[in-house]
């Protein structure tokens, strides 16, 4: 459940890669646990979703065909199954396997064809007024890359200016109107602005927008400075956090690993 102050509404959203039963709900095709359902300027929409043998219009041994147009733009990290991923406009083919992550442009036309007996994946879908005519291709990585384009993590705090920690490097960049930023960060001993043995406090306030993290690997602690409570996060964790909610970001282990979704929409409808 997410920590809210009830003068600016601002919270933390808090999920697991394994969600609990009763919150499996099925969809248009097979079911989803929902972690987050609105953004703080536009559509939002944070949670898992899953195949197998007793889910919606899936086959009896749990394959299953997603294919249609992508509703909105999202990007999803693959935790569990394989099979294909086919873009009918180019040809081209994408193998599923765990850790794949995969960002849809709105309105592309994708089929997901999915093997048995299972499939679980996270998904972070948001929407753009300014959708562009030229739709593009899907964007694709791995929470294994090891590109050369990491660069050191900086960004602006009203309160403290510049921050310089860890490094990201990005796998989809959108531009204004409404902008919006896939990529994977890491920090810890070594990388940029960690301390080699005891890890300090990092404030962040999402400027850029609001912000949806996976954690891939390592543990860390996070504190909402609105309301004082804490949270602690460990691999498999979700964490989604309102535009402008200032917070302090503590790695726990000597490396931290997450992937990240920053969306943020200033044009109208």
């Amino acid at each position: 459940m997410p920590t809210t102050d009830t003068k600016t509404g601002r919270k933390i959203y808090v999920g697991s890669a394994s969600p609990g039963a009763n919150t499996w709900k099925p969809g248009g095709l097979a079911e989803s646990s929902r972690i987050r359902s609105e953004g703080t300027t536009g559509p939002l929409k944070i949670g898992f979703w899953r195949t197998h043998a007793l889910a919606y219009r899936c086959q009896p041994n749990g394959s299953c065909l997603a294919a249609g147009n992508a509703p909105s733009h999202d990007a999803v990290l693959v935790l569990e199954g394989s099979g294909t991923i086919t873009i009918p406009s180019t040809g081209r083919q994408i193998q599923i396997e765990p850790g794949l992550i995969v960002s849809h442009p709105q309105g592309i036309k994708v089929q997901w064809d999915i093997d048995a007996p299972y499939l679980k994946k996270l998904f972070i879908e948001w929407d753009r007024s300014d959708a562009p005519k030229n739709i593009g291709d899907v964007h694709i990585a791995h929470v294994t890359d090891n590109p050369d384009s990491w660069k050191r993590s900086e960004w602006t705090e009203p309160s403290k200016g510049i921050q310089k920690y860890g490094e990201a490097y990005l796998i989809r960049q959108d531009g204004a109107p409404d902008t919006a930023l896939v990529g994977v960060w890491r920090g810890g001993c070594g990388i940029a602005g960690a301390s080699s043995r005891n890890p300090e406090p990092v404030l962040y306030s999402g400027g850029r927008g609001d912000t949806s993290i996976f954690l891939l690997e390592g543990r860390a602690k996070v504190e909402n400075h609105e309301t004082g409570d804490t949270h602690e996060f460990k691999s498999g964790d979700v964490i989604g956090l309102s535009e402008g909610l200032p917070i302090s970001w503590t790695n726990q282990t000597p490396f931290v690993k997450t992937f990240f979704v920053v969306t943020k929409k200033t044009s109208q409808t």
